[in-house]
């Protein structure tokens, strides 16, 4: 376990990073899962499954909305680019090993 801990673990880092990000971009984006589980609970809905309704309802050609979330292009736009905020946060903090991950390898002495 020393060995693990003091020389494999460190070289590892750039894995653990890669995983935590892809990890948390997964469950980030799972609106599936929030679309079978909770469809009956709108309390427990994520804003990601909030979002993919807004993009999926559509007015009704007569005049009378039906749907009273119905949300506009630049709405919409602007929706997306605060859902997507966390993950853009959390990268550049994650970046630093994704590139020394790739510079272990190929430094040649």
């Amino acid at each position: 376990m020393k060995i693990f801990w003091s020389v494999i673990s460190p070289l590892c880092k750039p894995l653990y990073a890669a995983i935590a990000l892809f990890t948390a971009a997964y469950h980030w984006n799972a609106w599936l899962d929030s679309m079978f589980y909770n469809r009956f609970e709108p309390r427990y809905r994520t804003l990601i499954h909030i979002l993919e309704r807004y993009y999926t309802e559509i007015p009704s050609s007569e005049g009378v909305e039906y749907h009273s979330f119905y949300l506009s292009a630049p709405i919409k736009a602007a929706v997306t680019i605060i859902a997507m905020a966390p993950l853009l946060i959390a990268y550049p903090f994650l970046q630093k090993y994704f590139v020394t991950g790739l510079t272990i390898g190929g430094v040649k002495e």
